[in-house]
């Protein structure tokens, strides 16, 4: 079956995100531990420094371990 459009430019976006290591380990370790340490993360900055982006990642990485993401 062919990948929807929506899909594939997720797709592209997420491999030519870069950098946020440390933000994005903290999202792995938090879904992958066997009790959830939080349930909500309050991320901030100014505008343009990739917010969007990494709960992007942070969306796909909890998709693909089945939870469920609601975006505000």
């Amino acid at each position: 079956m062919a990948d929807s459009l929506r899909q594939r430019l997720r797709r592209s976006r997420r491999s030519h995100f870069v950098g946020r290591q440390r933000e994005r380990d903290l999202f792995r370790e938090t879904l992958d531990a066997e009790v959830l340490p939080y349930h909500l993360v309050y991320v901030h900055g100014p505008g343009g420094i990739g917010k969007t982006s990494l709960l992007e990642e942070v969306r796909a990485m909890a998709e693909a371990r089945a939870f469920e993401v609601a975006r505000l």
